[in-house]
């Protein structure tokens, strides 16, 4: 301690300076507080709280990472390349209705081989002065092939992950067609990919002839295609969506579409048919003699009694007389449905025949074989019912 008047040091405990006499001042000893230690609860209350601090910190730099554009293209390139179709569809900026459907995609598209990348990295990642939207390149190599791009591009959905993260979209791996339309005759029964399309009909684009079902949002896939015909059959066929090609599609009917069943059932139905109308015709009946084969509740045959008649007549006329006929098989080359709703089919048929001529005088007898290419048209009315026909042969050699 030292005199605050002269300087001099004083000694420990003095009250008066010895040099010049000043009183001192002795300074006030600082009253030290001990302090209270930790308790065990405090302290696991401060571990946690650091711990969920060092957590938060950790979650929010590894979700920056997981949810920026580069990590997304590169696990959509990654689910390209291994056809994991789970994680494709999550990348795919659609909606998840019926026809757009994870359960649809991976229905639709089918499994291809792998493409084999050796190698690849990721070469630049631009987004765009908006924030909107960023464009990943990727460059890789395969077994098969040199140095390929893949150029992915992408765009931030309006809603985030996890309330604070960018929620990138694929956009350019799959595109949509909006509000396709399908066309089939009215009163059929179509499913596609195997959704009934019973509240997609819009009857305002619907005639007496046709149904008409507009689908709100469709993959520019191949969708397969069920439709059962009100003339009894159902066909398996499929319709492909592009807008570039049209946004709708008319749904018709070929013999590579029927089923097998179904296909026999009308092939038998011409042999029954064509066995009549030759057998009647070459004998002269009328055809009120074989009108009961083709008679069905509200049919009506008038179509078909006019043709028979002038068949008749064209195949009695002629020199040589046909005298026995035998239909083998008949094949379906050609079947659609014509504007009355009715199954209008081209055919051939197989047959032997008999037939007498007149040569110098006398009676001469001839055989053999042929096949006539011929149409039908049917009615459907709890089985297919004929009610006209054209083509048929009426001259034997």
């Amino acid at each position: 301690m030292f005199c605050e008047n002269c300087g001099a040091k004083a000694k420990e405990g003095a009250k008066f300076c010895e040099e010049c006499g000043t009183q001192l001042k002795v300074p006030k000893k600082k009253e030290v507080k001990k302090r209270k230690p930790l308790t065990k609860k405090n302290k696991i209350i401060i571990g946690i709280t650091c711990f969920v601090v060092l957590a938060l910190v950790i979650f929010f730099v590894v979700c920056s990472s997981v949810y920026k554009p580069k990590t997304v293209a590169v696990n959509y390139f990654e689910a390209v390349i291994n056809n994991d179709y789970d994680s494709l569809y999550d990348y795919l900026d659609v909606d998840n209705k019926d026809f757009t459907s994870k359960k649809i995609f991976k229905q639709l598209v089918k499994k291809q081989d792998d493409y084999k990348v050796v190698n690849y990295k990721v070469s630049s990642t631009k987004i765009s002065d908006d924030g909107l939207s960023a464009a990943v390149t990727i460059k890789y190599v395969t077994k098969d092939s040199d140095d390929e791009v893949a150029s992915i591009k992408l765009v931030k959905d309006k809603k985030n992950k996890m309330l604070f993260f960018s929620n990138w979209k694929v956009s350019n791996s799959l595109e949509t067609v909006k509000d396709y339309e399908i066309k089939v005759i009215k009163g059929s029964k179509i499913k596609v990919a195997g959704i009934k399309l019973d509240d997609y009909l819009d009857d305002e684009k619907s005639s007496s002839d046709f149904d008409v079902y507009v689908l709100p949002e469709v993959f520019k896939l191949e969708y397969p295609v069920k439709v059962t015909y009100p003339m009894g059959f159902t066909i398996d066929t499929s319709i492909e969506p592009d807008s570039y090609l049209g946004t709708s599609s008319t749904l018709t009917i070929d013999s590579d579409n029927i089923k097998d069943e179904t296909k026999e059932e009308i092939e038998n139905e011409i042999l029954k048919n064509i066995q009549i109308i030759y057998d009647g015709a070459k004998d002269s009946k009328n055809f009120s003699d074989i009108k009961g084969n083709f008679e069905f509740e509200n049919g009506d045959l008038t179509d078909l009694e006019s043709t028979y008649n002038e068949f008749k007549e064209d195949l009695t006329n002629r020199s040589t007389k046909l005298t026995d006929i035998k239909f083998n098989e008949a094949k379906i080359s050609y079947i659609d449905i014509n504007d009355d709703g009715a199954l209008e089919i081209d055919f051939s048929a197989d047959y032997d025949y008999k037939a007498t001529y007149e040569f110098l005088g006398e009676t001469k007898n001839s055989d053999g074989n042929g096949t006539t290419y011929s149409t039908m048209i049917f009615a459907y009315d709890n089985g297919y019912k004929l009610i006209d026909f054209d083509d048929f042969k009426y001259y034997f050699y």
